[in-house]
């Protein structure tokens, strides 16, 4: 053996690189995982848009709805206005000793303060409930069309006032 192994020779080349040659790249169609991730991802943004699309869709169906409701608002707004303060005067007088002095009286007053207490609260609950509808449908989503729990606005919307008794229901 050479004691000298810094000095041995290299061996020698065979040939000559006269070619350089690039790997092919990979089309996303030929990477089966890429083309699936791909259309993973389209049928994803696909049903997201539908989706919406829907949502968007009741919304612009509820729109009569909601210029009903606003209407509807006005009105009793203006009603609040003129007979807030006179009903709460009524209920106020209807219980106050003043009238309980004359004999019989005591049922009409308690018939009067009954009517007036549910019109003060027919007059709030429905501008709570009318004011609340734009931002009820503002916040639909997905799930609320699914279950078609928007169905309940439109319901909402028609606000049952108490009917008062006539002078036929006395009678009964």
């Amino acid at each position: 053996m050479n004691e000298n192994w810094t000095k041995e020779t290299e061996p020698e080349v065979r040939g000559a690189i006269t070619k350089t040659v690039h790997p092919a790249p990979v089309a996303p169609s030929d990477d089966s995982l890429k083309a699936g991730i791909a259309a993973l991802g389209k049928a994803a943004d696909t049903a997201r848009q539908s989706h919406e699309a829907e949502v968007e869709k009741v919304r612009r169906s509820l729109a009569p709805t909601l210029k009903e409701a606003a209407a509807l608002q006005q009105q009793f707004e203006s009603l609040d206005a003129v007979y807030r303060a006179r009903l709460e005067e009524l209920r106020q007088v209807s219980r106050s000793g003043d009238l309980r002095r004359y004999r019989g009286i005591d049922d009409a007053l308690a018939r009067l303060f009954d009517i007036a207490s549910a019109t003060l609260s027919t007059l709030s609950a429905g501008q709570r409930c009318l004011g609340d509808l734009p931002r009820r449908v503002r916040q639909l989503d997905w799930k609320d069309v699914r279950t078609q729990k928007y169905l309940d606005i439109p319901a909402d919307a028609d606000i049952d006032t108490p009917r008062l008794p006539s002078a036929h229901d006395r009678n009964r």
